[in-house]
């Protein structure tokens, strides 16, 4: 927190205002120290008691939007208590929800019948190491995942950014990492075992009920409730992260070339400082390193995250504010480090408040795509307040689709 406001504060020392008025000046580091330095403190004691597994089943959306009425809600203990409340619902013409971690902002999440919430339903059903293969409960996070792998010598070839959703509410909503090599989280499911609206249990995999495994995939949670996933994993491995700043123009130059180059590429693009942030992430053999600046870097985000929030109830001073924070690179200071597979793919959001619309576009028309976006922004004066993210992926969940995908996360 000091850094920070230490660079703003040479910021503010440069400035003809802090010339006319010094003590003034001074006044205002020290109060901006102080905010910041108990700001710290609190975000410190939030953000590290965090040990991943929410707080029970949410009652508003992340952005607020979406309100889920625990009046409404039950919370499933066994499949059999799944199966008799899908049963009873049916019979008595009730629509039903499974209530994930709220991480989706559409209004297909919610109903005016029953939500059934799989939060006390998680934790590993059995595992083969053989195959490489684990089999979980339907509302097992994607942070608990990572720790029973770890502990199995074992990990997922690709994970997004944010680790909070349940793994069933992750693959039912096309959840996916980054890397034109890899596909999203569905793609790692080799058999899923279904409740259908009827009350039947059902499993389907890639040998056995196909046609009912690929409709089920991504199915935004109408076509039953996944009970148990068998997910395709591989042996741990270590990665080796290089983040380099760069200008929009010139990440935007170089974006087909970096996409191809490197295993997984993700671009944080912040419009008012005309800064686009490269991530470039590859296997390695190297051991972990950098773990202190891991924790840093963990907090730094958070804590931008903070202020995003903030600056989300004050648009005029967002431009400003973030040509100060970025611009200067006090957000994204280029850094290389090396650490366990989920802990580079994995970034801390603890935060909320930070709705995006994700539009997924052709990879060959990526850089089209941006530019078009941010002269959008530009002609219309949208008041942007958050990182615009880009990610390339591979989309061959399905065998008629296999092509490269690029999305653009645009913060609304």
């Amino acid at each position: 927190g000091r850094i920070e406001c230490a660079l703003f504060g040479k910021h503010i020392n440069n400035t003809d205002w802090s010339l006319q008025n010094p003590q003034l000046a001074q006044f205002a580091m020290a109060g901006c120290r102080l905010m910041a330095f108990s700001a710290a403190l609190v975000l410190a004691a939030w953000i590290f008691s965090w040990d991943g597994r929410n707080r029970g089943p949410p009652h508003v959306s992340h952005d607020g939007a979406l309100y889920f009425s625990h009046d409404k809600l039950q919370i499933m203990h066994s499949k059999e208590e799944i199966v008799a409340i899908v049963k009873r619902a049916h019979g008595h013409k009730t629509r039903i929800r499974v209530l994930g971690s709220g991480h989706s902002w559409s209004p297909l999440a919610t109903t005016d019948g029953i939500y059934i919430s799989l939060y006390n339903y998680h934790g590993l059903i059995s595992h083969d190491l053989s195959k490489k293969q684990v089999t979980v409960r339907g509302g097992t996070t994607l942070v608990e995942i990572n720790s029973l792998l770890s502990d199995l010598g074992l990990a997922l070839s690709n994970l997004p950014s944010v680790s909070g959703q349940t793994i069933a509410g992750a693959i039912v909503t096309g959840t996916h990492g980054t890397g034109i090599k890899f596909g999203n989280l569905a793609s790692f499911v080799t058999s899923f075992e279904l409740v259908t609206g009827t009350g039947e249990v059902v499993r389907a995999s890639l040998e056995h009920n196909t046609d009912i495994f690929y409709a089920g995939l991504i199915s935004v949670g109408l076509f039953g409730v996944i009970t148990e996933v068998t997910l395709q994993c591989e042996d741990a491995f270590n990665l080796r992260e290089v983040l380099e700043p760069l200008s929009i123009e010139q990440c935007l130059k170089e974006m087909h070339t970096t996409v191809k180059r490197s295993e997984h590429v993700k671009y944080w693009i912040e419009y008012h400082s005309d800064t686009c942030a490269v991530f470039s992430v590859n296997r390695t053999t190297e051991k972990p390193r950098d773990n202190p600046m891991r924790l840093y870097w963990d907090f730094r985000l958070c804590l931008f995250e903070f202020v995003l929030w903030i600056l989300s109830m004050f648009p005029p001073v967002t431009p400003v504010t973030m040509s100060a924070l970025v611009g200067s690179g006090t957000v994204f200071p280029g850094h290389v480090r090396v650490d366990r597979s989920s802990r580079v793919f994995n970034i801390p959001h603890r935060v909320s408040g930070h709705p995006e619309a994700e539009i997924a576009i052709d990879a060959k028309d990526c850089v089209e795509g941006v530019k078009m976006l941010l002269q959008l922004i530009k002609d219309e004066g949208i008041p942007v307040n958050h990182i615009t993210e880009v990610k390339c992926v591979s989309s061959a969940v399905r065998p008629f689709l296999k092509c490269s995908i690029c999305l653009l996360a645009i913060p609304t």
